[in-house]
């Protein structure tokens, strides 16, 4: 993955009915990366939480996303 560099360590992961199966990760350089993929055949809408601050996203069916954050 393009946004995943060398050296990036896991600090969260998740597969539950509640939220698509993701993993985040802490890049060498301080960004931050969550990969998150909907293996169902109905879209759904998560929240992410981070220190606080929260975005909803819209995650189509059978997609994968990535989003990117420095903190």
């Amino acid at each position: 993955m393009k946004f995943i560099q060398p050296g990036a360590v896991r600090i969260a992961s998740s597969g539950s009915t509640h939220l698509p199966p993701n993993v985040a990760l802490k890049n060498p350089h301080g960004c931050f990366v969550l990969v998150a993929a909907d293996p169902r055949t109905e879209p759904r809408d998560p929240s992410i939480a981070w220190n606080g601050k929260f975005v909803t996203m819209s995650l189509a069916e059978k997609s994968a996303v990535t989003l990117t954050w420095r903190r």
